[in-house]
């Protein structure tokens, strides 16, 4: 647990309003709180000191230099040579300095502060031909794709240039490590591997992302290394199926087993029932009237292998409602609580120069 180590603009105290003043008494009061990070506070942009709670959990940044130091000694270990290595929500580079003193050859920086910038850009004086500065974050790859499929200018791709292809099986390719406000950046992880593109066409991709305890009550952040597992559960041309079996289980935890998987494959029932593979673990007695939310992890993937094992799988309902979903994705990528923050990203990319936006 890394307590008091982020800069978080959220309401963490009771009694302060959600307006900036509210957040700018709230910010004060937590310097004043911890007199040893007060020479930090002249470094950061006053916009973020004042900050509305609209934006507030976009922006996060690690000011604690101890904490720094603690968060690079966990990641050593597991960077390998052939890896790029980058740090996202850089904020004042307090990893990135940390990550290349102790022996990091080479690091990214993603930041998309043009104050933060400003210093981060001596950087390469510091540390000659060893950093790297790109303009956005890592963490919305989401975004970037979806606003890719709308005008065809691969900042996905901009944003991944250099990170070498490997087999899933490899080491992973690219450790990143970063302050995540929210879960986003790993659920577009799993889609890019089921759909094959993206991240995924360059393999795994190792994450050290400092995140909220959501299953706590106290208000403490924790560092947590986030891996793709190198064998998966199902051969890679059944991933994108198993997907969205997922999506629509627990979309649908309060529905019986058996007539839900009878209408996605007729006749799997029967299999799904009287199991014709080994498992290591399968639901006990699953009857008709057995509902989703029974089942546990390990129990749903022996359910899905049974079901594709049916040999009319291929041409199932559930195979043409995949293709449904496939096709809707590809127009409707984000929720309406993006759409005003893309139409401000792709303002500012029509303003830029787009080798000095993402490089």
């Amino acid at each position: 647990m890394y307590q008091n180590s982020i800069f978080e603009f959220r309401k963490c105290y009771n009694g302060f309003s959600k307006t900036r003043r509210g957040y700018a008494k709230l910010i004060d009061l937590y310097f004043d709180k911890h007199p040893e990070l007060s020479n930090i506070k002249k470094y950061i942009p006053n916009k973020y000191l004042s900050i509305s709670s609209k934006v507030a959990n976009e922006h996060l940044y690690l000011i604690c230099v101890k904490t720094a130091k603690i968060i690079a000694d966990h990641v050593i270990p597991f960077v390998k040579e052939d890896q790029i290595v980058a740090e996202s929500n850089v904020g004042l580079g307090l990893i990135t300095t940390e990550l290349l003193e102790k022996g990091v050859k080479r690091v990214r920086m993603y930041e998309t502060c043009p104050e933060f910038r400003v210093d981060l850009k001596s950087f390469d004086s510091a540390f000659p031909g060893r950093v790297e500065l790109f303009t956005k974050n890592l963490f919305h790859l989401g975004r970037f794709s979806f606003l890719d499929k709308q005008d065809g200018i691969n900042r996905v791709d901009i944003l991944l240039k250099g990170v070498p292809k490997k087999a899933w099986t490899d080491d992973p390719s690219m450790t990143v490590v970063g302050t995540m406000p929210n879960l986003n950046f790993l659920k577009y992880l799993i889609k890019s591997l089921a759909l094959q593109t993206g991240p995924s066409v360059h393999g795994r991709m190792q994450i050290f992302g400092i995140i909220r305890e959501f299953d706590y009550k106290n208000e403490d952040m924790v560092l947590v290394r986030m891996n793709f597992k190198k064998e998966l559960p199902v051969s890679m041309d059944k991933i994108l199926y198993l997907f969205f079996f997922l999506k629509q289980f627990y979309g649908t935890g309060n529905n019986r087993i058996i007539p839900t998987v009878e209408k996605w494959v007729p006749n799997s029932g029967l299999n799904v029932i009287l199991p014709k593979l080994k498992h290591q673990e399968y639901y006990k007695d699953i009857n008709i009237f057995t509902r989703f939310r029974d089942l546990t992890p390990p129990q749903i993937l022996a359910v899905f292998k049974e079901v594709i094992n049916i040999p009319s799988f291929e041409s199932s309902p559930f195979t043409a409602m995949v293709e449904n979903e496939l096709i809707k994705s590809e127009t409707v990528e984000t929720s309406l609580a993006d759409v005003a923050l893309e139409k401000q990203i792709t303002g500012d990319i029509g303003k830029l120069n787009l080798q000095d936006e993402f490089d």
